[in-house]
């Protein structure tokens, strides 16, 4: 199996398992000087049962190579 597709089903089943993610990854974008970046969700990030890790699935990769980890709020979306 391809990483892309193994990905793909780590995600669907850690959702089916009804459990949402606990990091939303980023990708910033610079505006004009002075302005706040743009950011762009381009993936999820989930905790390993044992806390000694996470699984980064990513729809996307950034051209710059970096990523933001932003941990969700308790209520499940969005910081």
């Amino acid at each position: 199996m391809s990483g892309t597709n193994e990905q793909m089903e780590l995600g669907t089943d850690i959702e089916a398992q009804g459990k949402g993610p606990n990091y939303i990854a980023y990708q910033l974008t610079d505006r004009n000087e002075g302005e706040k970046p743009f950011w762009n969700r381009i993936g999820a990030g989930f905790m390993h049962r044992d806390g000694g890790g996470v699984n980064l699935v990513l729809n996307s990769l950034p051209i710059d190579g970096k990523v933001t980890l932003r941990a969700c709020s308790p209520s499940g979306g969005d910081t």
